[in-house]
């Protein structure tokens, strides 16, 4: 099985934005839950949201911002979109 083409250009574009973010902080962004499982197991297990752990939550939000992303609602990331 493998992850759909949508789900693999937003990791692609959020790829993007964790390089960003490393680069300015010089700590690691980490994706855990669902989406974490969803590349685990290449697609078997799929979710609908990508749950992110970063430790300096201004610098991140900026690097998403950089990529593209804004904000949507609280607690939701999506394509484009991050809490």
């Amino acid at each position: 099985m493998a992850l759909p083409d949508g789900y693999v250009e937003l990791l692609t574009r959020l790829a993007k934005a964790f390089g960003t973010y490393q680069q300015r902080t010089g700590r690691q962004a980490i994706v855990v839950g669902g989406a974490a499982a969803a590349l685990y197991t290449d697609g078997a297990f799929m979710t609908g949201d990508v749950d992110i752990v970063a430790a300096d939550d201004v610098a991140f939000h900026d690097a998403l911002a950089q990529e593209g992303f804004s904000r949507l609602r609280k607690k939701a990331l999506a394509r484009r979109h991050y809490c």
